[in-house]
């Protein structure tokens, strides 16, 4: 589950840092398949007991979470939606503010999901980083990206 999410945060890195429009649409397509997949997998685990730990651990976090992610993935399903029916360009500042906050979301859910694991690298499982930790890292620096693009842009016009 995490591994789709996590290709997914990588994905919108390249989206941000790529310049052709093509190669933006084509990632843009992958990513929402692989969040979709995350979501579905998530709500698989879900039904299966799997969150039970998060849930009685603190349940209003639990679902504030949930919340961030669905409204991320809302963001992102307009995106795809809007260049579907092509009502949305992937180069107009539309695309690029509603990717800015399908950042700002997903930062958001991976941070309320795994950064109390982060400060305890003895927890770590096999000494690895977290892979939250990992998009995490990938997401900060594609929004700082996204924010030089569009200052760009404003200061082209």
């Amino acid at each position: 589950n995490k591994s789709f999410a996590l290709s997914s945060a990588i994905l919108l890195f390249l989206i941000i840092r790529s310049g052709k429009n093509c190669e933006r649409k084509q990632w843009g397509k992958t990513v929402f398949v692989f969040v979709s997949l995350h979501v579905l997998l998530s709500v698989i685990l879900f039904f299966k007991g799997y969150f039970d730990h998060s849930f009685r651990e603190n349940p209003y976090l639990f679902w504030l979470n949930v919340l961030v992610g669905a409204t991320a993935y809302f963001f992102l399903y307009r995106i795809f939606t809007g260049i579907k029916k092509m009502r949305i360009v992937p180069a107009s500042i539309a695309y690029w503010k509603q990717l800015g906050w399908v950042v700002i979301f997903i930062l958001i859910h991976t941070i309320l999901w795994g950064a109390k694991s982060w400060l305890h690298p003895e927890k770590w499982y096999g000494s690895l980083v977290p892979i939250t930790l990992v998009a995490f890292g990938t997401l900060s620096v594609a929004l700082i990206l996204l924010r030089n693009r569009r200052r760009k842009n404003v200061s082209r016009q």
